[in-house]
């Protein structure tokens, strides 16, 4: 812990990481060692935010902004409902598949200034499905590289926000796949290099196929 102490203030910064949750008396006591408390003048709380960075090479792994996951399927493993998940970007890609998590947020957020930029990349090379979501979970700002199958929403319906989905090369590629029932909501979603290096006479590619889901409920298509 840091003390600053000015004529009519103290000023103090703690370490919490680990601390039991629960409420804490604030006790403060003078040079002249008179004494003032105020009982239960804070509390430590659960963060509902998982940080996730592939940079850490600490050997650590927690969640915590000191000491964040590697990968974003281990941080939204740790993730319970109503949390996010802050993924920050290094300059290199995240490995998928990605498979989101219910009622979970998953934003692309550049807390670590030191390296990167505002935009973590979810990479999979392959002809399996880059991201694959769940109800009531969101993906946001994320660019995508996608091979066959950028996102895929088997009969789930997640918000999808401000991503780029880029690169479709193999046949029958589906930038974003809306499937059996899926509402999905897309806000701000942007598609790139359908057909990259890839000869159209032997290939169907779509920036989005959306296959046996009912557009009666339009709000989210």
């Amino acid at each position: 812990s840091e003390v600053w102490v000015s004529e009519n203030e103290v000023t103090c910064s703690l370490d919490l990481t680990g601390a039991p949750l629960g409420l804490y008396d604030v006790v403060v006591i003078n040079p002249s060692l008179m004494e003032g408390s105020l009982p239960e003048g804070f509390e430590v709380v659960q963060s509902n935010v998982i940080y996730v960075d592939d940079s850490n090479t600490s050997g650590i792994e927690d969640g915590s902004m000191q000491h964040p996951y590697n990968t974003i399927q281990e941080g939204l493993a740790a993730a319970s409902a109503g949390w996010e998940v802050w993924v920050d970007d290094s300059g290199g890609d995240y490995m998928g598949p990605v498979t989101l998590v219910a009622d979970v947020a998953l934003i692309s957020v550049n807390w670590d200034d030191s390296d990167g930029d505002d935009e973590a990349r979810i990479y999979i090379g392959s002809t399996t499905s880059c991201v694959l979501g769940a109800d009531d979970a969101t993906i946001e700002g994320f660019e995508i590289d996608g091979h066959r199958c950028g996102i895929e929403c088997n009969g789930t319906s997640p918000d999808i926000i401000d991503c780029r989905v880029v690169n479709m090369r193999y046949g029958t590629a589906r930038a974003v796949w809306l499937r059996n029932g899926s509402h999905a909501h897309l806000d701000g979603v942007e598609i790139y290099d359908v057909n990259n290096n890839t000869n159209p006479g032997y290939a169907t590619f779509y920036g989005m196929l959306i296959d046996s889901c009912d557009a009666s409920g339009g709000e989210h298509v």
